[in-house]
């Protein structure tokens, strides 16, 4: 983003700001120069993580009153919902619009938080991130809707990290293995996130949205062998299997029901159907983004393998809607 666009932004409010999604956006504002409000349940808690220049405002998304005063001095909001819904942190699209035209938001960059490929269609998840993104840009508040792909990170949940380095087995995505994938960084989606909130062409647009090389489950794999020094193949469980590894981690048929109806819907997709064009993302936006072969690089694998062997019960439960939210 050049200097001018930047200095258009003087403060913006981050819904979500502690978790996975909003961080990666916390931190591009601020390598910016841009103040940010955070908007979180739990203050003393948002202190501890968030950097000493953050303001921080508690709130509740479902009472208008600390909405309003929440979004009130601020040039844009970003917010999104959990592709798969959690009752803990769902909130209603038409009063957060309420509020924010009580109190003269000038704009609203919104993710689906999952994919909104136009090919994919009646899968519930899906759908209703279509539904809400819909609502916004019916909306009289100027908004940009941005529908990643798949999280990059999801590749991080501890079951995953485990059968890799255990077994040297990658069994995600539940896609077969000639399939190509456009992946999302949560890094790439806080560039494109910020680039949108001073971007005019951007407003009331929809844009799926990835991080450059899509890559097919092999080559995914061959890549994490590069990393990690041992062989990696990939072998992809079913949908339903993955469903019923998530049911159990958070104890929820619903969720289970949720992820097993998105990647049977991506399984019946064309070849390409999963591919982004972010060629054109860069230049709508005037960024560059990373890679996924670079994303894998970055990682500290060996520490995020510490990491899942010591989660069990709630804890992994929690790994699970970091990630996802």
């Amino acid at each position: 983003m050049t200097e001018s666009r930047t200095n258009k932004l003087k403060r913006v409010i981050v819904f979500g700001a502690t978790g996975a999604q909003g961080g990666p956006v916390v931190a591009e504002l601020l390598r910016q120069g841009v103040a940010v409000r955070a908007f979180t349940r739990n203050a003393a808690a948002a202190r501890k993580v968030l950097n000493e220049n953050v303001e921080i405002f508690e709130g509740n998304l479902n009472d208008a009153e600390s909405l309003v005063k929440a979004l009130t001095g601020v040039d844009c909001a970003f917010l999104h919902q959990p592709m798969v819904l959690m009752a803990d942190v769902a909130f209603s699209v038409k009063n957060f619009l309420e509020a924010a035209k009580a109190a003269g938001l000038p704009r609203i960059v919104y993710t689906t938080s999952g994919p909104g490929l136009e090919l994919l269609k009646g899968v519930p998840s899906v759908d209703r991130g279509r539904l809400d993104a819909e609502t916004f840009l019916q909306s009289s508040i100027p908004t940009v809707v941005l529908k990643p792909t798949i999280y990059l990170e999801n590749l991080l949940i501890p079951f995953f990290i485990q059968a890799i380095k255990e077994n040297g087995v990658l069994d995600y995505p539940p896609v077969s293995a000639d399939r190509k994938i456009s992946w999302t960084s949560l890094e790439d989606q806080a560039k494109i996130a910020v680039a949108a909130m001073t971007n005019e062409q951007a407003v009331g647009k929809v844009f799926d949205i990835a991080t450059p090389e899509p890559l097919n489950g092999d080559e995914l794999a061959e890549r994490l062998t590069v990393c990690l020094g041992r062989t990696v193949k990939f072998a992809a469980q079913s949908p339903k299997a993955l469903a019923a590894k998530f049911s159990s981690m958070v104890d929820s048929t619903e969720i289970g029901d949720a992820i097993c109806a998105l990647y049977e819907g991506i399984n019946t997709l064309p070849a390409d159907g999963f591919v982004v064009d972010t060629a054109s993302i860069e230049k709508t936006f005037d960024i560059s983004l990373s890679s996924t072969s670079v994303w894998i690089l970055r990682q500290n694998w060996d520490a995020a393998t510490t990491v899942s062997h010591s989660k069990t019960g709630s804890s992994e439960k929690s790994e699970f809607s970091r990630v996802t939210r």
